[in-house]
């Protein structure tokens, strides 16, 4: 709590204890000091209370900044699932199929299909079952362990958005699930 100074004007017959000099007028937290000198302490208290207030704001905040700056580990998931992004438009099969193809939701179903298996944890091969809504060829059902599909099904979202944020709304069509 912020501690009041305490003026108490006063007619004193003595000399200031801080500039010794001046007919001392009251008293400052007890002192006897003169309007002059009792103006400086005031000041100066002042000062003090708003430096305090500052440097505790200035905590607060680093304390606050701190709380929000990404992880290291969240930068980390961020940039694999940008490189499985970008492995999508150079390599294999989802290189060779064009992201403007994918008019049906196809994006959307198979990365909930990667979801779904990283959710449910089957990586025994004999386990592996496609799921009944994957939108290409069973041979392109690859789960592999279930970090791997998170990141798939992430990095598949980012394509389907990214692909939504650059098609006209009226040429995507979408249709139930098949």
């Amino acid at each position: 709590m912020i501690e009041q100074p305490d003026w108490k004007p006063e007619n004193l017959d003595c000399k200031c204890l801080l500039c010794g000099e001046n007919e001392a007028v009251g008293k400052f937290n007890g002192e006897e000091v003169c309007t002059y000198c009792s103006n400086d302490r005031f000041a100066t208290h002042w000062e003090e209370q708003a430096r305090w207030h500052d440097e505790r704001a200035d905590k607060a905040q680093q304390k606050l900044d701190a709380i929000n700056a990404p992880s290291e580990a969240s930068l980390r998931v961020i940039t694999d699932i940008s490189n499985k992004r970008n492995s999508f438009l150079t390599g294999g099969f989802w290189g060779r199929m064009s992201g403007n193809r994918f008019d049906n939701g196809e994006l959307s179903k198979a990365a909930a299909c990667y979801a779904l298996q990283a959710a449910e944890g089957h990586y025994d091969r004999a386990q592996w079952a496609m799921p009944i809504f994957w939108p290409f060829h069973p041979t392109q059902w690859r789960p592999e362990t279930r970090r791997n599909d998170l990141l798939t099904a992430a990095a598949l979202l980012v394509w389907e958005i990214e692909r939504a944020d650059t098609t006209p709304a009226n040429e995507i069509k979408f249709k139930a699930l098949s």
